[in-house]
């Protein structure tokens, strides 16, 4: 693993900077000339995010890599140890109270009752808002002067919010263009990246914002509109549109052949909208039913499409490769990517149309990032299913599948009780019970989102820490707080 701390010659920094560069053009030229997409995968945000793809260059100065069984695994499953792993850290800002929690590729963010924006974890490319693009054990406050935030969205390695006054604000990899601004970027040692926020560059007033992968979505007035990378179409926005170049649009651009919408969702290679009628449109990659538009021949769509089924929704959720949403009885049906149970429909490896989550459970809320589905039931009780590996469920994975550990029906997260909200990421999952954020995952990105071996005593609410923050550690077997 690369060091990169202050005694890093600047010559072996060069060195190091043209090493992963050409890594970049490699997994470029893969991307534009292979029938597959390049192993890496991320979630994201309220869900939504996760990711489709991860930059392995960036991530390899996080993780050492490793060659097993879940090579083809996206990387955030595959640098995960399972003896590294928790269902335990509650980070709380102790007078404040969270109303929001979003969590990315191996960050968090939280919005707090009083409209500040909080990040703490991995922040290599300034997601959390660090000048120093070092990663944050406690949250971190977003420095935003006066201003004050109503929405806030994760996505793999960028972080979105919306102001009082209805303007979105990005920060974070600035590489696709998915923070929608134009200013001149940090020196992020391998991709362009900004560490504070930077007003998305339109005249339009947003209302809400989902962050994907490498792109993001918002709706203003019943519109939605989406930048960032288009390469699969998850921008919508058909072949081209006025600031495009080379699949990548860094400015603001509204999707056409939409009915009037109420929210959007942005995953891995995929966008989704959901239309004031309650009816689920999706775009962009469908190369594993993601859009479920019931056509397992069509790769992707450029245009929305509407997904067949006669489920009406109440919210949706998008992860890599697969898309759930909230029925308006309270179910929750999900169609895609299966492959590692992340549908919870037992044994459907894959679904180019909605199906209904097996335990027939009533939910109050859903999120969906990289291979893992979580819920929320009427009580208050977090259930996921999907990928377990790295904790990810928050409880022991009792099935196997061919990626690794896994659930293919819901299980109960031991510990969470009176949640609120719930959000699913590339390597966590957090919820909000009481104001206070809890989160279980895999330990690093819990901590400082980088490999540790002292971890426990990183945490926020150790001895090192700020008495400003406490740690919560749920009761589980074999485990010491």
């Amino acid at each position: 693993m690369v060091p990169l701390h202050g005694g890093t010659s600047r010559k072996r920094l060069d060195n190091t900077r043209k090493t992963l560069r050409l890594d970049v053009a490699k997994v470029r030229e893969r991307q534009h000339t292979g029938n597959q997409p390049v192993s890496g995968a991320m979630p994201v945000t309220v869900g939504d995010a996760a990711m489709r793809y991860l930059f392995i260059p960036v991530f390899l100065l996080l993780v050492p890599s490793r060659s097993d069984s879940q090579s083809d695994a996206p990387a955030s499953e595959r640098f995960a140890p399972a003896n590294r792993s928790t269902a335990h850290a509650t980070v709380v800002a102790d007078p404040r109270t969270f109303t929001e929690v979003t969590v990315g590729a191996a960050h968090v963010c939280g919005l707090s009752s009083d409209g500040r924006v909080w990040c703490w974890g991995a922040s290599n490319a300034g997601q959390t808002g660090a000048a120093n693009r070092t990663a944050v054990a406690a949250p971190q406050l977003i420095d935003a002067g006066e201003r004050r935030y109503v929405t806030v969205t994760a996505g793999a390695m960028h972080t979105c919010a919306v102001t009082s006054s209805a303007r979105a604000e990005c920060w974070g990899l600035a590489e696709s263009g998915q923070l929608g601004s134009t200013r001149t970027p940090d020196d992020c040692v391998v991709f362009s990246c900004l560490s504070s926020p930077a007003t998305v560059e339109t005249g339009v007033r947003f209302e809400t914002l989902a962050a994907g992968h490498a792109h993001t979505c918002a709706v203003a007035d019943g519109r939605a509109w989406c930048w960032g990378k288009d390469d699969r179409g998850q921008l919508g926005i058909g072949m081209s549109g006025p600031s495009c170049r080379q699949s990548v649009c860094p400015l603001p651009t509204r999707i056409p052949d939409l009915p009037s919408v109420t929210a959007v969702v942005a995953g891995g290679g995929h966008s989704c909208a959901l239309a004031a009628t309650g009816e689920a449109w999706c775009w962009g990659d469908n190369s594993r039913g993601q859009l479920g538009v019931g056509q397992p021949t069509l790769d992707h769509s450029r245009r929305p499409r509407r997904v067949a089924t006669s489920f009406r929704f109440t919210a949706l959720t998008a992860g890599a490769s697969h898309t759930c949403g909230l029925a308006t009885d309270g179910s929750v049906a999900c169609w895609g990517d299966g492959s590692a149970g992340q549908l919870g429909a037992d044994r459907a490896p894959r679904s180019d149309v909605p199906l209904r989550e097996s335990t027939a459970g009533r939910w109050t809320a859903v999120s969906a990032a990289a291979r893992t589905t979580c819920a929320l039931s009427a009580d208050g009780e977090a259930w996921c299913w999907g990928f377990g590996g790295g904790d990810r469920l928050g409880a022991p994975a009792p099935d196997r599948c061919d990626v690794g550990p896994c659930s293919r029906l819901a299980v109960r997260v031991p510990s969470v009780r009176g949640a609120t909200r719930i959000a699913v990421g590339g390597v966590l999952a957090c919820a909000i019970a009481g104001g206070d954020v809890q989160c279980w995952g895999w330990e690093p990105a819990l901590s400082r989102g980088v490999l540790d071996s002292n971890f426990r005593h990183l945490l926020p609410g150790s001895p090192d820490a700020s008495s400003r923050y406490r740690l919560r550690c749920p009761a589980r077997p074999r485990h010491d707080c």
